[in-house]
């Protein structure tokens, strides 16, 4: 499709002018590019109450709301209404990823979605481009983790639910119900790094550290992998809040980078769930102006939670 659309000659085309393909199976909207060689989706809202809405421009994405354009394609040379999603970065991979995450918005709209209803689904999408100017969030083996961590659960769509990629979180799993943070070392011992905060706060709170231990290996799973097991397991509603946190952990690297492959097996099998309380830590008192405490803890497998399932953690 993004080949059949940089094969267009767009000299002769006007501003707001496209020439478009059908996106896939859906009936009212298209894929086009514009005289700049920009690809665009054109959303065919409904917009029966005359709503004007803001346009949005970022860094790699422009939103137009209910605009009147001009489309050209092999049989036809029509003008109407119009919701564009421009992508003003003209590399293959991110026409690419464009194309995927918009598949997964116009399988929530349907073919005839109203324009509030684009409007709310849309701006995920803002924040999702806006954020693949970032640089990496997350250390590779620590996202691996986590990743493995919710493509073994039962339900796949609590764990991205409940999944904090932001560094101003300091556990990396909170339903509201239980919170858990995700160690992962290819370490020959069951040797975390934790910062004090992690383990003890000043609120009452029962925190559970998942410790998964790993290797590299030629034949391993990599986080691009664990990716696609995901995204295969969680409807279209859930992969669009997923390729959010994605994107602000990723950034640019969501798909310029060559990841790890480590052994998913493994770390399966060997992965233990520990209450916070049962961790060595530092047990004197730390005065109030001294922060940022963080140090290695050996894992004794035998303090290791019994009574949780690791595929239901969070159901």
């Amino acid at each position: 499709m993004i080949d059949i659309l940089n094969s267009k000659f767009t000299d002769e085309l006007q501003l707001g002018s496209y020439h478009v393909e059908k996106f896939d199976s859906f009936n009212n909207h298209y894929i086009g590019i514009d005289k700049d060689n920009n690809i665009a989706l054109l959303i065919n809202n409904i917009n029966s109450q005359n709503l004007t809405l803001t346009s949005y421009k970022g860094e790699n994405l422009e939103i137009l709301f209910d605009q009147e354009t001009d489309i050209i394609n092999a049989t036809s040379n029509i003008s109407t209404r119009f919701t564009i999603l421009r992508l003003l970065n003209k590399t293959k991979n991110t026409q690419y990823y464009f194309c995927k995450i918009c598949e997964i918005l116009l399988t929530i709209l349907g073919d005839e979605p109203d324009i509030k209803s684009v409007e709310k689904e849309v701006f995920i999408l803002k924040d999702i481009f806006k954020n693949l100017t970032n640089k990496l969030l997350k250390d590779e083996i620590g996202l691996w983790g986590e990743l493995l961590v919710i493509s073994i659960q039962n339900n796949i769509g609590s764990a991205v639910n409940a999944w904090h990629i932001s560094n101003t979180n300091r556990i990396d799993f909170n339903d509201g119900k239980v919170k858990v943070e995700i160690k992962t070392t290819t370490l020959n011992e069951r040797k975390h790094v934790f910062k004090l905060n992690q383990l003890k706060s000043h609120f009452r709170e029962n925190v559970i550290v998942g410790s998964v231990v790993t290797e590299q290996i030629d034949n391993g799973v990599s986080i691009k992998d664990l990716i696609n097991k995901i995204e295969g397991n969680i409807n279209s509603q859930v992969k669009i809040l997923f390729n959010k946190k994605l994107a602000e952990c990723l950034g640019s690297d969501i798909f310029g980078v060559e990841f790890k492959n480590f052994d998913y097996n493994f770390a399966i099998e060997n992965f233990l769930l520990f209450y916070a309380q049962s961790i060595p830590s530092i047990e004197s008192e730390i005065p109030d102006e001294v922060s940022d405490i963080q140090f290695s803890s050996l894992l004794k497998e035998n303090n290791c939670i019994q009574n949780i399932d690791i595929f239901q953690i969070f159901d």
